[in-house]
């Protein structure tokens, strides 16, 4: 009996501990994020861009054998996701946008496509190709994804 209520006693401190913890550091989207993964040429540029912008994330990823940087931000309530290259230039945009601010074309191929549709996030996709807008939409009771260019063109 005694070891019982000692191991439910180191519980009950161990839980008071975790959840102490936790409530000072916060969750880990609260955590410092570590910036050294960022090569200076990406974070002198991400600052200089956006000087009023927090960083929530950063990582390095290698597509088709390039190195790429993504700093993931937020700039008041934009959402903000950008690729880079290690010598600071952009290769990728994405911010979130309000649904009722798509362009016209998207607005029609999701009027004639996807009637009835409810979209549930918009961003924005900015390439040198181009921009393309990435939606979650609910759709006939069911959550998908589509891509849809500025011309009403369903990419994906």
């Amino acid at each position: 009996m005694k070891h019982k209520s000692t191991v439910l006693l180191l519980g009950f401190v161990l839980g008071l501990a975790l959840t102490g913890s936790a409530a000072v550091s916060g969750n880990a989207k609260d955590q410092a994020v570590d910036l050294k993964i960022l090569p200076p040429a990406v974070l002198k540029a991400f600052k200089a861009a956006y000087p009023n912008a927090v960083i929530k994330g950063a990582s390095k990823e290698v597509e088709k054998g390039v190195t790429q940087y993504e700093v993931e931000s937020v700039d008041g309530n934009l959402n903000r996701d950008l690729l880079y290259l290690a010598d600071g230039k952009v290769i990728e945009i994405e911010e979130t946008i309000a649904p009722d601010h798509l362009p016209a074309p998207v607005k029609q191929t999701l009027a004639k496509d996807y009637a009835g549709a409810k979209v549930l996030k918009a961003e924005i996709l900015t390439r040198d190709s181009g921009k393309a807008y990435e939606l979650s939409l609910e759709f006939n009771g069911k959550k998908m994804g589509v891509t849809i260019d500025s011309l009403g063109k369903v990419l994906k």
